[in-house]
C-alpha cells in the first residue's frame, strides 16, 4: 500500500508500451514507448515490478532510468541546462520513446529547483513530442512544485484497512481526457495463474456507501462526498435517501 503509485506507474507503463487497456478503463490505440525516471525503490525491485505486469513474449519499448545508473559525483540533475541538451538531443535521434513517466524522482532534483529550470525541462519535452505522465502517492512522485505542468497528473492512494491493493485513482490533470472521462475510479491488483499481475476494475459500490454515510456523519456535502467518492451528486443523493438514511443505525 505504501507504493501503489509505484504499482500503477509500471501498470500504465506496460498497458502504453504493449498497447493495451489501460488501468482497465482506457484503451491505448497507438502504443508508444516509455521512458521511466525512478528513484523511490532499487532499480531491481522496480522492473521486477514492472516485469510481473508485462504480458508479452517479447520485452516491450520501455526504459527505466533509476539513480543507480549513476556514480555519486554525475547524478543526473534535471534541472541543469546540460543535462537537458543531452536528453533532448538523445530523444531527436529516435522515434521509440514518446512517453515520460515520472514516480518519486526527488533523488534527480536539486533541494530547491526554480520554476524556470523545470519550466525549460517540459518545453524541451514538449518540442519532441514527449508526453509527461505524473503519477502522485501521498502527494509525492513527480514534479511537485509544478502541478500544471505535465500533460496527465495521477493521484493514487490505497485503501486502508482491505488485504488487497485496491487503489483509488483521480486525475489532478488530463489534457487528453475528456471531462466525462477524469472520473475517479478503482482498481484491483490480481495474480492470474502463470505469476503475472494485472490491475482490474474493482467495483466498489458498498464501500463507498459506507464511506458516504461517514463523511456525510462528519457534516460533509453530497457535492464534496461526490468529489471524494467519484460518484455523480445525483447518485450520492439517492443513496442517502433510498438506503443509508433509512437503513443507518445512526438515524435509529
Amino acid at each position: 500500500a505504501q507504493s501503489c503509485g509505484t504499482w500503477v506507474a509500471c501498470g500504465v507503463a506496460c498497458a502504453i508500451a504493449e498497447g493495451r487497456t489501460v488501468l482497465s478503463q482506457f484503451e491505448c490505440t497507438a502504443p508508444a514507448g516509455v521512458i521511466i525516471l525512478q528513484g523511490g525503490m532499487s532499480h531491481e525491485h522496480f522492473t521486477d515490478r514492472l516485469n510481473r505486469l508485462m504480458r508479452g513474449t517479447e520485452p516491450p519499448a520501455i526504459k527505466v532510468i533509476s539513480p543507480v545508473h549513476f556514480t555519486g559525483d554525475a547524478t543526473k540533475n534535471l534541472c541543469d541546462e546540460t543535462v537537458q541538451d543531452e536528453f533532448f538531443t538523445w530523444l531527436a535521434k529516435q522515434n521509440d520513446y514518446r512517453v515520460l513517466i515520472l514516480d518519486g524522482i526527488d533523488g534527480f532534483l536539486p533541494d530547491k529547483p526554480e520554476p524556470s529550470q523545470i519550466n525549460r525541462l517540459l518545453a524541451g519535452l514538449r518540442r519532441e513530442s514527449v508526453t509527461v505522465v505524473s503519477v502522485e502517492s501521498n502527494g509525492r512522485g513527480g514534479l511537485p512544485l509544478f502541478p500544471n505542468q505535465p500533460d496527465l497528473i495521477l493521484n493514487a492512494r490505497a485503501l486502508e484497512g482491505v488485504d488487497d491493493l485496491i487503489v483509488r485513482i483521480t486525475f489532478e490533470k488530463a489534457r487528453s481526457l475528456k471531462k466525462e472521462q477524469q472520473k475517479t475510479f478503482f482498481i484491483k491488483l490480481v495474480e492470474n495463474e502463470d505469476g503475472k499481475l494485472a490491475f482490474v476494475e474493482a467495483p466498489m459500490d458498498e464501500y463507498l456507501k459506507a464511506k458516504t454515510l461517514q463523511l456525510l456523519t462528519k457534516g460533509w456535502t453530497q457535492q464534496k462526498i461526490a468529489r471524494e467518492t467519484g460518484k455523480d451528486q445525483s447518485t450520492i443523493s439517492r443513496w442517502i435517501s433510498n438506503t443509508l438514511l433509512a437503513d443507518s443505525f445512526v438515524v435509529k
